[in-house]
Protein backbone atom coordinates (compact mmCIF):
# COMPACT_ATOMS: atom_id res chain seq x y z
CA UNK A 1 0.00 0.00 0.00
CA UNK A 2 1.43 3.36 -0.81
CA UNK A 3 0.57 5.48 2.06
CA UNK A 4 0.97 9.43 1.69
CA UNK A 5 1.47 9.72 5.42
CA UNK A 6 4.12 9.10 7.64
CA UNK A 7 3.45 6.94 11.31
CA UNK A 8 2.76 10.47 13.57
CA UNK A 9 0.15 11.87 10.72
CA UNK A 10 1.90 13.95 9.12
CA UNK A 11 1.76 13.96 5.70
CA UNK A 12 4.93 12.70 3.25
CA UNK A 13 7.13 15.16 1.00
CA UNK A 14 7.23 13.70 -2.59
CA UNK A 15 8.46 10.11 -3.21
CA UNK A 16 12.49 10.67 -3.23
CA UNK A 17 12.99 6.96 -3.68
CA UNK A 18 11.73 7.98 -6.87
CA UNK A 19 13.96 10.26 -8.48
CA UNK A 20 16.50 7.80 -6.86
CA UNK A 21 14.99 4.90 -9.05
CA UNK A 22 15.47 6.93 -12.30
CA UNK A 23 18.48 7.97 -12.04
CA UNK A 24 20.32 4.56 -10.99
CA UNK A 25 18.16 3.41 -14.42
CA UNK A 26 19.41 6.24 -16.59
CA UNK A 27 23.15 6.30 -15.35
CA UNK A 28 23.19 2.68 -16.66
CA UNK A 29 21.77 3.06 -20.38
CA UNK A 30 24.92 4.24 -22.22
CA UNK A 31 25.77 2.30 -24.96
CA UNK A 32 21.66 0.32 -25.02
CA UNK A 33 20.59 1.19 -28.82
CA UNK A 34 22.42 -1.19 -31.13
CA UNK A 35 23.86 -2.97 -28.49
CA UNK A 36 25.04 -6.35 -30.16
CA UNK A 37 23.54 -9.56 -29.06
CA UNK A 38 25.28 -11.49 -26.27
CA UNK A 39 26.80 -14.80 -26.36
CA UNK A 40 24.84 -15.35 -23.08
CA UNK A 41 22.14 -13.96 -20.81
CA UNK A 42 18.66 -12.80 -21.70
CA UNK A 43 19.21 -12.71 -25.62
CA UNK A 44 15.51 -13.07 -26.09
CA UNK A 45 12.94 -11.28 -23.91
CA UNK A 46 10.45 -13.24 -22.13
CA UNK A 47 6.89 -12.66 -23.69
CA UNK A 48 5.13 -13.88 -20.50
CA UNK A 49 6.91 -12.37 -18.03
CA UNK A 50 6.41 -9.10 -20.46
CA UNK A 51 2.75 -9.78 -20.37
CA UNK A 52 2.21 -10.50 -16.60
CA UNK A 53 3.86 -7.56 -15.57
CA UNK A 54 1.86 -5.04 -17.95
CA UNK A 55 -1.16 -6.89 -16.40
CA UNK A 56 -0.08 -5.88 -12.94
CA UNK A 57 0.42 -2.60 -13.94
CA UNK A 58 -2.70 -2.13 -15.76
CA UNK A 59 -4.67 -3.18 -12.39
CA UNK A 60 -3.92 0.45 -11.28
CA UNK A 61 -6.23 1.83 -13.93
CA UNK A 62 -9.38 0.42 -13.95
CA UNK A 63 -12.26 2.50 -16.10
CA UNK A 64 -14.10 4.38 -12.76
CA UNK A 65 -16.05 7.10 -11.82
CA UNK A 66 -16.66 7.62 -8.57
CA UNK A 67 -18.15 10.51 -6.30
CA UNK A 68 -17.09 12.13 -3.05
CA UNK A 69 -19.58 10.74 -0.52
CA UNK A 70 -18.47 12.56 2.24
CA UNK A 71 -14.95 14.89 3.91
CA UNK A 72 -14.26 13.91 7.73
CA UNK A 73 -11.28 14.19 10.05
CA UNK A 74 -9.08 14.60 6.97
CA UNK A 75 -10.46 11.06 5.17
CA UNK A 76 -12.09 11.08 1.88
CA UNK A 77 -14.54 8.57 1.51
CA UNK A 78 -15.00 7.79 -1.71
CA UNK A 79 -18.49 5.91 -3.61
CA UNK A 80 -16.01 3.08 -5.35
CA UNK A 81 -14.96 0.23 -3.20
CA UNK A 82 -13.22 -3.40 -3.77
CA UNK A 83 -16.28 -4.40 -6.36
CA UNK A 84 -15.50 -1.38 -8.72
CA UNK A 85 -11.31 -2.85 -8.83
CA UNK A 86 -10.26 -0.56 -6.58
CA UNK A 87 -6.68 -1.26 -4.77
CA UNK A 88 -4.93 0.90 -1.96
CA UNK A 89 -2.08 3.34 -3.47
CA UNK A 90 -4.65 3.96 -6.44
CA UNK A 91 -5.13 7.36 -8.11
CA UNK A 92 -7.98 9.28 -8.79
CA UNK A 93 -8.26 12.71 -10.38
CA UNK A 94 -10.27 14.84 -8.34
CA UNK A 95 -12.88 16.84 -10.59
CA UNK A 96 -15.83 19.40 -9.85
CA UNK A 97 -18.43 20.94 -12.08
CA UNK A 98 -18.93 24.30 -12.50
CA UNK A 99 -21.48 26.33 -14.28
CA UNK A 100 -20.56 28.37 -17.42
CA UNK A 101 -22.73 30.99 -19.56
CA UNK A 102 -24.23 30.19 -22.73
CA UNK A 103 -21.91 31.05 -25.50
CA UNK A 104 -24.37 33.11 -27.16
CA UNK A 105 -28.05 35.16 -25.80
CA UNK A 106 -29.98 32.16 -28.60
CA UNK A 107 -28.57 29.35 -26.28
CA UNK A 108 -30.58 28.52 -23.54
CA UNK A 109 -29.79 27.28 -20.63
CA UNK A 110 -26.59 27.02 -18.36
CA UNK A 111 -23.41 24.95 -19.34
CA UNK A 112 -22.01 22.29 -16.62
CA UNK A 113 -18.05 21.92 -17.22
CA UNK A 114 -16.14 19.30 -14.66
CA UNK A 115 -12.72 20.81 -14.04
CA UNK A 116 -9.96 18.74 -12.59
CA UNK A 117 -8.91 20.13 -9.21
CA UNK A 118 -6.24 17.99 -7.73
CA UNK A 119 -5.77 14.15 -7.01
CA UNK A 120 -6.64 11.65 -4.27
CA UNK A 121 -4.56 9.01 -3.20
CA UNK A 122 -6.80 5.44 -2.01
CA UNK A 123 -5.78 3.98 1.43
CA UNK A 124 -7.78 1.50 2.75
CA UNK A 125 -10.15 -0.27 0.77
CA UNK A 126 -13.81 -1.91 1.52
CA UNK A 127 -17.05 -3.85 -0.17
CA UNK A 128 -19.01 -0.80 -0.86
CA UNK A 129 -16.32 2.18 -0.49
CA UNK A 130 -12.97 3.46 -0.01
CA UNK A 131 -10.76 6.32 2.35
CA UNK A 132 -8.48 8.40 0.13
CA UNK A 133 -6.23 11.06 1.13
CA UNK A 134 -5.97 14.60 -0.76
CA UNK A 135 -2.63 15.07 -2.57
CA UNK A 136 -1.06 18.10 -1.36
CA UNK A 137 -1.63 20.73 -3.88
CA UNK A 138 -1.90 24.02 -3.76
CA UNK A 139 -5.47 25.41 -3.51
CA UNK A 140 -6.76 22.14 -3.53
CA UNK A 141 -9.68 20.95 -1.45
CA UNK A 142 -11.94 17.83 -1.72
CA UNK A 143 -16.11 18.60 -1.00
CA UNK A 144 -18.95 16.39 -1.10
CA UNK A 145 -20.44 15.75 -4.95
CA UNK A 146 -16.81 16.08 -6.35
CA UNK A 147 -16.11 13.57 -8.68
CA UNK A 148 -13.51 11.26 -9.08
CA UNK A 149 -12.10 9.23 -12.06
CA UNK A 150 -9.27 7.21 -13.87
CA UNK A 151 -9.52 7.95 -17.41
CA UNK A 152 -11.50 5.50 -19.62
CA UNK A 153 -9.53 6.23 -22.19
CA UNK A 154 -5.41 4.78 -23.27
CA UNK A 155 -3.17 5.93 -20.13
CA UNK A 156 -0.11 7.21 -22.26
CA UNK A 157 3.37 6.11 -20.78
CA UNK A 158 6.74 7.16 -21.78
CA UNK A 159 8.90 4.09 -21.43
CA UNK A 160 12.70 4.57 -20.73
CA UNK A 161 15.44 2.23 -21.90
CA UNK A 162 15.33 -1.43 -19.78
CA UNK A 163 18.63 -1.03 -17.81
CA UNK A 164 20.48 -4.07 -16.00
CA UNK A 165 22.42 -4.44 -12.79
CA UNK A 166 23.05 -8.42 -13.11
CA UNK A 167 26.09 -9.30 -14.00
CA UNK A 168 24.62 -11.56 -16.94
CA UNK A 169 24.28 -9.17 -20.30
CA UNK A 170 20.84 -7.96 -21.87
CA UNK A 171 20.34 -6.80 -24.91
CA UNK A 172 18.75 -3.27 -23.92
CA UNK A 173 17.28 -2.11 -27.38
CA UNK A 174 15.59 -5.68 -27.66
CA UNK A 175 14.21 -5.67 -24.23
CA UNK A 176 12.97 -2.15 -24.35
CA UNK A 177 11.12 -2.69 -27.83
CA UNK A 178 9.68 -5.96 -26.35
CA UNK A 179 8.42 -4.24 -23.01
CA UNK A 180 6.39 -1.52 -25.42
CA UNK A 181 5.09 -3.91 -27.53
CA UNK A 182 3.99 -5.95 -24.03
CA UNK A 183 2.09 -2.26 -23.24
CA UNK A 184 0.45 -1.46 -26.07
CA UNK A 185 -1.11 -5.31 -26.67
CA UNK A 186 -2.63 -5.20 -23.23
CA UNK A 187 -4.74 -2.38 -24.37
CA UNK A 188 -4.79 0.03 -21.41
CA UNK A 189 -1.94 1.85 -22.16
CA UNK A 190 -0.48 4.03 -25.33
CA UNK A 191 3.38 4.06 -25.25
CA UNK A 192 5.76 7.07 -26.31
CA UNK A 193 8.65 5.01 -27.30
CA UNK A 194 11.82 4.87 -25.92
CA UNK A 195 13.60 6.23 -29.18
CA UNK A 196 11.06 9.46 -28.49
CA UNK A 197 12.53 9.96 -25.43
CA UNK A 198 16.32 9.65 -26.39
CA UNK A 199 15.72 11.99 -29.43
CA UNK A 200 13.95 14.44 -27.28
CA UNK A 201 17.01 14.34 -24.56
CA UNK A 202 19.41 14.76 -26.99
CA UNK A 203 17.43 17.87 -29.02
CA UNK A 204 17.47 19.43 -25.23
CA UNK A 205 21.02 18.69 -24.48
CA UNK A 206 20.18 16.87 -21.84
CA UNK A 207 21.41 13.00 -22.32
CA UNK A 208 19.94 10.52 -20.19
CA UNK A 209 23.09 8.98 -19.21
CA UNK A 210 23.97 12.57 -16.86
CA UNK A 211 20.81 11.42 -14.96
CA UNK A 212 17.46 12.86 -15.30
CA UNK A 213 15.85 15.21 -12.56
CA UNK A 214 12.47 15.92 -11.38
CA UNK A 215 11.97 19.34 -13.13
CA UNK A 216 13.67 17.74 -16.43
CA UNK A 217 11.31 14.49 -16.13
CA UNK A 218 8.37 16.98 -16.10
CA UNK A 219 9.25 18.87 -19.07
CA UNK A 220 9.92 16.07 -20.99
CA UNK A 221 6.63 14.28 -19.91
CA UNK A 222 4.90 17.56 -20.90
CA UNK A 223 6.32 17.99 -24.44
CA UNK A 224 5.94 14.73 -25.05
CA UNK A 225 2.24 14.40 -23.40
CA UNK A 226 2.93 11.48 -21.65
CA UNK A 227 1.44 11.16 -18.17
CA UNK A 228 3.67 8.41 -16.25
CA UNK A 229 7.67 7.38 -16.98
CA UNK A 230 8.09 3.73 -17.10
CA UNK A 231 11.16 2.77 -15.30
CA UNK A 232 12.31 -1.10 -16.20
CA UNK A 233 15.04 -2.91 -14.49
CA UNK A 234 16.74 -6.06 -14.02
CA UNK A 235 18.26 -7.12 -10.94
CA UNK A 236 19.12 -10.04 -8.65
CA UNK A 237 16.79 -10.55 -5.85
CA UNK A 238 18.23 -13.41 -3.42
CA UNK A 239 20.49 -14.22 -6.40
CA UNK A 240 17.39 -14.73 -8.65
CA UNK A 241 16.73 -12.73 -11.38
CA UNK A 242 13.82 -10.15 -11.15
CA UNK A 243 12.41 -7.38 -13.86
CA UNK A 244 11.27 -5.01 -11.75
CA UNK A 245 8.78 -2.12 -13.38
CA UNK A 246 7.71 1.33 -11.56
CA UNK A 247 5.33 3.62 -13.40
CA UNK A 248 6.12 7.07 -11.94
CA UNK A 249 4.52 10.48 -11.82
CA UNK A 250 6.59 13.64 -13.35
CA UNK A 251 3.79 15.78 -12.60
CA UNK A 252 3.26 14.95 -9.02
CA UNK A 253 6.96 13.36 -8.60
CA UNK A 254 5.70 9.80 -6.77
CA UNK A 255 5.37 5.84 -7.62
CA UNK A 256 1.78 5.51 -9.01
CA UNK A 257 2.51 1.49 -9.43
CA UNK A 258 4.85 -1.26 -10.01
CA UNK A 259 5.10 -4.78 -11.20
CA UNK A 260 7.67 -7.44 -10.92
CA UNK A 261 8.35 -10.85 -11.92
CA UNK A 262 11.49 -13.49 -11.73
CA UNK A 263 13.39 -14.22 -15.33
CA UNK A 264 14.22 -17.44 -16.07
CA UNK A 265 17.70 -18.24 -15.72
CA UNK A 266 19.44 -17.70 -19.12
Amino acid sequence: MISTRDKAGNRKKPLRGCARLLCLAVLLLAGWAGQSLPAQGWSQPDAAVLTDVAEQLARYFPKVTGEVVKVEDGNIYLSLGARDHVLPGLQLTLLRSRETAPATDATPGVNRLEEAIGYVIVEHVFERYALAQLLALPGAEAQRGDKVRITSGPVVLGVLPVANTTTQPLPHGRWTTALQSALEANGRFRVVTANRILLWSLEHDAPLENGVSPDLLRQMAQSLRFTYAVVALVKDVGGEPVLDVALLSPQLQRLVASGSAFLPSP
